[in-house]
């Protein structure tokens, strides 16, 4: 009698293990979900929240995990928490599918002109990979940022075909600079917000029209005070574009992902719009890791009388950040 009981005690014995591991692993990832879910709707109550918005698309493929959990355990409860948070960072993240701008009919005659956007990252020694980039993708106007004196020695080869440049090499991670195809009719340093860092205005004739730049980095919004200069160089900033008019571009790292208040704000007063709108989510960083872990804070964001007609993340060229490359007109 012994025996015959032995071995079905035996076999319950892994599944009620197995019971349990996915137990746990749908009530951890949900209660985890929720908890960062709510922390976004406190994002400008403290700059922790608010680093909480910019992983919605990682939010997103979490929650549909737990409702696929909660289904295989046929969890009722568990079905419907899930698909709520399915469907708050679907929303969000859906939101960027949305349809681009349509070109209006007959601007095909106008050329169109390219931008090449970049944090090299300081510490990077592979200037040759973003030399082949800039070889392949011929562009116009080539924003930089994180340059030093190195990098700017190493990017000498490309002042023959970009003669037009204003350079700002910095030690700290926040150097800038932009390089042209296209003469200036006026480019300057100006300085955003609270901090000293270097941002630069540009303007340009292109078809016959003026096109603004605006090129900046705020710093990364770790801690209070880091999330308010960064707050501020971007209200700077969005007021700036405002007065620029409808021909603007801002491009830059800004340290904010399409769902961060400041981001948001931005759009709003800036009178500009995301160049991902229609493209879905172009994630730049971290560079080495898969798309569906990085973040998008590198951005172009475009005044609505200037028109896009492409929008691509570029290959991967030793920085920790991806390229992002326009065709605008």
């Amino acid at each position: 009698m012994t025996n015959s009981f032995s071995e079905p005690q035996s076999e319950a014995q892994p599944a009620s293990w197995t019971r349990a591991v996915a137990f746990l692993a749908q009530w951890g990832s949900l209660l985890a979900l929720v908890g960062a879910t709510l922390c976004t709707y406190g994002a400008t109550r403290w700059w922790a929240f608010e680093l909480s918005t910019h992983f919605e698309v990682q939010y997103l493929i979490g929650s549909t995990c737990a409702f696929l959990l909660a289904g295989f355990r046929r969890s009722l409860v568990g079905l419907l928490l899930a698909g709520v948070l399915c469907g708050v960072h679907g929303g969000r993240v859906l939101a960027l599918q949305g349809d681009a701008v349509e070109v209006e009919a007959g601007s095909g005659s106008k050329p169109a002109l390219r931008l090449l956007l970049s944090n090299v990252q300081t510490r990077n020694l592979d200037s040759p990979a973003l030399l082949s980039l800039i070889a392949d993708e011929g562009p116009d106007v080539i924003c930089l940022l994180e340059v030093d004196r190195r990098w700017l020695d190493d990017l000498q080869s490309i002042e023959t075909t970009y003669p037009h440049f204003e350079r700002h090499p910095r030690n700290d991670n926040f150097g800038i600079a932009i390089y042209s195809k296209i003469p200036f009719e006026r480019v300057e340093r100006i300085d955003l917000g609270t901090g000293a860092k270097p941002s630069i205005r540009a303007h340009i004739e292109h078809a016959g029209q003026p096109l603004h730049f605006l090129v900046t980095h705020p710093v990364p919004p770790i801690g209070r005070f880091n999330g308010q200069s960064r707050d501020a160089q971007i209200e700077d900033l969005a007021h700036l574009a405002r007065d620029l008019g409808s021909r603007t571009v801002i491009a830059g790292d800004l340290n904010a992902t399409p769902w961060t208040p400041a981001f948001e704000q931005l759009l709003d007063t800036g009178n500009v719009r995301d160049s991902m709108q229609g493209y879905g989510v172009h994630a730049t960083w971290p560079a080495r890791w898969p798309s569906w872990l990085r973040i998008p804070i590198d951005h172009v964001l475009l005044g609505e009388d200037v028109l896009l007609l492409d929008r691509r993340v570029g290959p991967f060229i030793g920085s920790d950040h991806r390229p992002v490359v326009v065709d605008l007109r």
